[in-house]
């Protein structure tokens, strides 16, 4: 997938020569799409494991869950911001409220591992 990602990145600068210019829409919409694929099947293959008993208590799970609560509400966001249909101060809003809610995954992980 890394490498597919990087033929589509040289095609797509290649076609639109914005190369470093402009915001790399395609690319990164594309990579998140990728991510959201990865992390999915990640937390898929975390909660049907017969190895980890309580899912609830792997690092793996909260962090994995911290990107896909981040990165699914957030793909409709930066496509709207990209064609200018919702208020910059809202983006603002949205991006941090997503955020806030990644890093409370990612601190509760990391506090959960600590304890054990």
């Amino acid at each position: 997938m890394a490498i597919g990602l990087m033929v589509f990145f040289i095609i797509d600068n290649l076609i639109q020569r914005d190369f470093f210019t402009n915001f790399q829409f395609h690319t990164y919409l594309v990579s998140t799409l990728i991510l959201i694929y990865i992390v999915t099947v990640i937390l898929l293959q975390i909660m049907k494991s017969d190895i980890i008993h309580e899912y609830l208590r792997s690092k793996s799970f909260w962090i994995s869950l911290g990107l896909l609560l981040f990165y699914v509400p957030f793909l409709p966001v930066i496509i709207t911001f990209e064609f200018m249909v919702v208020n910059f101060e809202i983006k603002n809003i949205i991006t941090l409220f997503l955020i806030m809610v990644m890093n409370f995954c990612f601190i509760y992980a990391s506090l959960w591992t600590k304890h054990r």
